[in-house]
Parts: C-alpha cells; sequence; structure tokens
C-alpha cells in the first residue's frame, strides 16, 4: 500500500511541478535535497507517512 500511495502521489507532486495541474503552479527548493524531474523523492515517503499513518 506504501508503494501505491508513493506512485500516486509522487505522480500528483510531478504534475503539479511541471504542468500546474491539480495544485497550481510550484517548486521545491534545494532543502529537500535530490529531485527527480524537479519533484524530490521524499515528498512521495512524506505523502505516505502522512496518508497510511506510519
Amino acid at each position: 500500500m506504501l508503494i501505491a500511495v508513493f506512485f500516486v502521489s509522487f505522480t500528483a507532486e510531478w504534475l503539479g511541478v511541471n504542468g500546474g495541474y491539480l495544485f497550481g503552479d510550484y517548486v521545491y527548493g534545494k532543502s529537500l535535497g535530490f529531485k527527480i524531474n524537479g519533484v524530490p523523492p521524499l515528498i512521495g515517503i512524506n505523502w505516505g507517512s502522512v496518508v497510511l499513518g506510519v
């Protein structure tokens, strides 16, 4: 379940950062470290812990 939440949330964030969809136009700064096409993988992990309460 965690993997599914990671991929869905990462895709949603990617759509926002690269196209302005869902959440509007935004970017992530340097503080979250490594990024894939502007989205840090840490975001998917964070959403997983929020959604699943882990």
